[in-house]
């Protein structure tokens, strides 16, 4: 997971309570009452929030598979999500001759399962699994704001 993190100006403490002592800009030590929200339940949220999601997986550009929410069968998803990555290189491939712009979204049908695929930045894609009944329109309105929540989140 190297070159993944959380975005933050001064490393936290974490309490055992659960609670986060964070820096402010005055170097005085403060309390956060707010728990830390992680990718992994991002994941976890999105999947909920899409009726008929199987899974979703925060992808690297070259198809590995960096942190995933399986409802049941994590092997299938990842195996279904390195699929969805040399797709999304096919694309971009012959993106780049036509001279249009970045791929935002892709919509794919594979082994009687839907893959929505968004690019978070250009080394990151994020991937939601839907069954055949699944809302696909609201897979990809979901999948924007957890894509957009996840750019925060990754850093360099």
């Amino acid at each position: 997971m190297s070159g993944l993190g959380l975005r933050q100006s001064r490393a936290p403490l974490i309490l055992e309570s659960g609670r986060q002592i964070a820096y402010d800009q005055s170097e005085a030590q403060t309390e956060v009452e707010r728990p830390l929200v992680s990718i992994d339940s991002r994941l976890e949220k999105l999947v909920s929030q899409v009726e008929g999601a199987t899974g979703a997986i925060l992808l690297a550009a070259d198809g590995e598979a960096v942190l995933w929410y399986p409802v049941a069968n994590s092997d299938r998803l990842r195996l279904r999500a390195a699929y969805a990555a040399v797709v999304l290189r096919s694309c971009r491939a012959a993106a780049i001759p036509a001279k249009l712009r970045g791929l935002k979204s892709l919509v794919m049908e594979y082994d009687c399962a839907t893959l929505v695929v968004q690019e978070i930045d250009g080394d990151y894609f994020a991937l939601v699994e839907l069954g055949p009944s699944a809302n696909i329109g609201q897979a990809l309105f979901r999948l924007d704001r957890a894509v957009n929540e996840l750019r925060g989140e990754i850093v360099r």
